[in-house]
């Protein structure tokens, strides 16, 4: 019961992050930030990350060019 508990959670929970838009809510973000992107990501677009350096003037934004999702 216990697994199957927790892959139910971790849909739950990959479908929310999916279905999430914050790109109005990061220019909220006001401290320094280090932002780690994989060049082959296939869950977040890299317009994503754009957005979010352009609206967190305080970031550092690191692309891996061989990583996707995870860095891996």
């Amino acid at each position: 019961m216990g697994l199957e508990a927790f892959a139910h959670a971790t849909i739950a929970c990959a479908k929310a992050l999916r279905d999430e838009d914050l790109r109005r809510e990061v220019s909220d973000i006001r401290v320094p930030t280090l932002v780690l992107h994989g060049k082959h990501d296939e869950i977040y677009d890299v317009s994503f990350f754009e957005i979010l350096n352009e609206k967190t003037p305080q970031n550092t934004l690191i692309s891996f060019e061989n990583s996707g999702h995870g860095l891996v």
